[in-house]
């Protein structure tokens, strides 16, 4: 008898023992079947669960599991109405791939995608985004704009702009954007978004928002990010619920966006990332495939293009392969 891996988990999510014998009436097999199912969703979604004779299974981590209808209870009704569907997996490569695949399929209404683990999660650049089971977010957001495809060049910020006010809805103080994408809590990264755009260049043109967010994050994930990072579990240790709830808040401020961007483009989120822009004035390095540029950031320009000073003078950088650094030393 085969048994979804979210049955088992759903059981053990608490971090409390749970005899087999329990566990094998309540998911209709054999103790011996527990057994082998745990050895395999253990291995399957790198998960530690402890095993001591006469308590049980546990998982060493409790998890919170991801919940549409949770999700759901966040969304306004306008935001519901706008979207088609609301998927949740256990595992996927990874929830943007899974939206381009059936682009074709998906129409004009809207579509949320999200995976409790991913297996080949990317961020910007082809960098690997490291996305353990059940402890991050990981969603993506399907968008029709009648657009065209130059008029999304500021969409990525805007993106980013929702990130930040869904947190703040959710409680979280001191939070920051960097330009062009990232999330930042205390110069620490938070979250991260990846954006993919499918169409003619006249448009209308579909989009792909990939949003993820850390949530709760094990060490043995923490130990592969190569740069400084936090999650909501460091800033917020007493919130009980925060991974279901971040959840519903984000999709439903992408959502909001989404439909503001596709009336008014980028220029009607301008302010609010001036709002959440933390490194103006500070001096930086900005890294592309022409090589690094040093100079002092003075913010983004109305068609979200990023101004660099260098030498008394500014210039604008558009290119979709640009990041931004601290600088180690001023100039």
């Amino acid at each position: 008898m085969v048994i979804e891996p979210r049955r088992i988990l759903e059981q053990l999510a608490d971090g409390r023992f749970h005899s087999g014998e329990a566990l094998a009436r309540s998911l209709g097999v054999s103790r011996t079947a527990v057994w082998k199912h745990l050895q395999s969703v253990g291995e399957q979604f790198e998960l530690e669960i402890h095993a001591v004779r006469g308590r049980g299974y546990r998982l060493v981590r409790p998890l919170e599991m991801l919940s549409v209808s949770a999700i759901e209870s966040e969304l306004g009704a306008t935001q519901r109405a706008a979207l088609s569907a609301i998927e949740l997996f256990d595992s996927l490569p990874s929830t943007n791939r899974y939206l381009a695949a059936g682009i074709d399929d998906w129409g004009a209404a809207g579509r949320a995608c999200f995976a409790e683990y991913q297996t080949a999660g990317r961020g910007r650049r082809g960098r690997a985004w490291i996305s353990p089971f059940g402890a991050n977010l990981y969603c993506s957001l399907y968008w029709c704009f009648d657009r065209a495809m130059a008029d999304l060049s500021g969409l990525s910020l805007a993106a980013g702009v929702a990130g930040a006010r869904a947190l703040g809805r959710l409680g979280l103080e001191g939070v920051s954007l960097k330009w062009p994408n990232d999330i930042h809590v205390d110069e620490r990264k938070l979250g991260g978004i990846l954006v993919e755009v499918f169409g003619p260049t006249s448009g209308p043109v579909a989009a792909i928002i990939g949003f993820g967010l850390n949530v709760d994050m094990p060490d043995h994930a923490a130990r592969e990010i190569d740069q400084p990072w936090t999650d909501l579990r460091k800033s917020m240790p007493r919130q009980t619920g925060l991974r279901n709830r971040a959840a519903g808040l984000l999709l439903d401020e992408l959502v909001k966006t989404a439909g503001l961007f596709d009336s008014e483009g980028w220029r009607a989120f301008h302010s609010d990332w001036v709002q959440f822009d933390r490194y103006v004035g500070r001096d930086v390095e900005v890294q592309s495939s022409e090589g690094a540029k040093h100079g002092r950031y003075r913010g983004v320009d109305q068609d979200g293009g990023l101004l660099l000073e260098q030498g008394g003078r500014t210039s604008v950088i558009h290119a979709g392969d640009v990041t931004l650094r601290a600088a180690m030393k001023p100039l």
